[in-house]
């Protein structure tokens, strides 16, 4: 990419011209760094054999032209293994976090706004945003603390780095889905079977969760008509963003605002009521096995458990089309044949990159769901 980005700084591209430049900075990239570089023929089955390899090497000396010669380049990977060194990492975690790190620098390389930033930057916030998603423990560091590490270790100041590694550190591609409760078993005893399993794959415990949702509904003296349905905004929180708040219509947008949003909510109090009684939420234990993330949690509406939820992340990937075959397969490792289908939200994401507002939405269906099948309307509606 850093090939890419500095040829196009300097040469106007046609758009037909991009898959060549493209390959062309791959066969360079590959010389440089791989001690079996990429051959002219393979890049060229790569592209379907839409360019041809005389076009390919054409293009590599006008390419190496326009960046007079100059591929020693320092990219953020670079850096990785100096700051990880330095780090007051467990030992079994460092490749972990690694790995989730050089995933977070490919990310940032998709998205034009971080081209502004020093590769050493890019390295510190990715490695700070893999630390905070795994949760993984660097002694007595953790929240500023440890961004005050990673700032002083790259001789970065503190300010640049903290939002840069709430930026990088967005969530993998989820799937959100309802656990039956076993026959003859209570809730409690159908989460323990289901941990059970996790824990015989090789899952990790790796703290707790919650995800809470309240019910907002438009105030009577709102609606111009007396028989006018009222609309329903749903208020959630996610302990993975503790400074967030989201907010949700049925079939809208999701809003994702900072914690004073619940006070905004409080002084809208005569445009919008809390149905207070419809408060559920979802409360259990995280694991991690290689990749995945897995959350079980407990669905509880007042001192009553409801149902069981089971949120499933795949880490590296935020391109839902690209991983949904890997996420089944891991489900139907521990949830059988209650393994979900591909969550419909997935089908209007196409390539587009997945939010932790689309794992809010799928929590939103959720607790609507086990409402539904409890039969508790929400109280002011109907």
């Amino acid at each position: 990419m850093n090939y890419v980005d500095r040829y196009l700084s300097s040469v106007p591209t046609q758009k037909n011209h991009l898959q060549l430049l493209g390959a062309v900075c791959m066969l360079l990239a590959s010389k440089l760094r791989e001690t079996m570089p990429l051959t002219v023929e393979k890049l060229c089955i790569y592209t379907d054999n839409s360019i041809t390899p005389q076009q390919l090497l054409d293009c590599e000396v006008l390419v190496l032209e326009k960046l007079k010669w100059d591929l020693v380049s320092v990219i953020a990977n670079d850096f990785l293994v100096h700051i990880l060194h330095r780090l007051p990492l467990p030992t079994d975690k460092v490749e972990l976090v690694k790995k989730h790190a050089q995933t977070f620098i490919a990310l940032c390389a998709t998205d034009y706004t971080f081209a502004m930033y020093p590769p050493s930057m890019i390295a510190t916030g990715s490695i700070g945003a893999a630390i905070h998603g795994l949760s993984v423990s660097a002694n007595s560091f953790s929240g500023e603390a440890l961004t005050e590490l990673l700032a002083s270790i790259t001789g970065t100041e503190v300010g640049p780095v903290q939002p840069y590694v709430k930026t990088s550190g967005s969530m993998g591609v989820t799937c959100v889905s309802q656990m039956p409760v076993a026959e003859g078993k209570s809730v409690q005893q159908t989460v323990e079977i289901l941990t059970r399993k996790l824990e015989l794959l090789g899952a990790e415990k790796q703290g707790t969760f919650c995800v809470d949702c309240e019910t907002y509904h438009t105030a009577a003296s709102t609606m111009g008509n007396q028989g006018q349905a009222g609309k329903l905004m749903y208020v959630m929180h996610n302990s993975e963003y503790p400074l967030s708040c989201f907010a949700l219509f049925e079939n809208g947008p999701c809003l994702i605002a900072d914690a004073n949003f619940d006070v905004l909510m409080v002084k809208l109090k005569g445009f919008f009521q809390n149905a207070k009684a419809n408060k559920i939420e979802s409360r259990g234990t995280r694991y991690q096995y290689c990749d995945f993330l897995v959350k079980v949690g407990t669905v509880t509406m007042g001192p009553s458990a409801r149902g069981i939820s089971v949120e499933v992340e795949y880490c590296p990937c935020v391109v839902a089309n690209d991983c949904w075959n890997l996420l089944m397969e891991f489900m139907q490792s521990f949830m059988g044949n209650h393994t979900p289908g591909i969550p419909s939200m997935f089908g209007n994401k196409h390539d587009s990159i997945y939010s932790p507002g689309d794992t809010m939405a799928q929590y939103m269906e959720l607790f609507n769901k086990i409402r539904k099948q409890q039969q508790v309307p929400v109280a002011g509606i109907r």
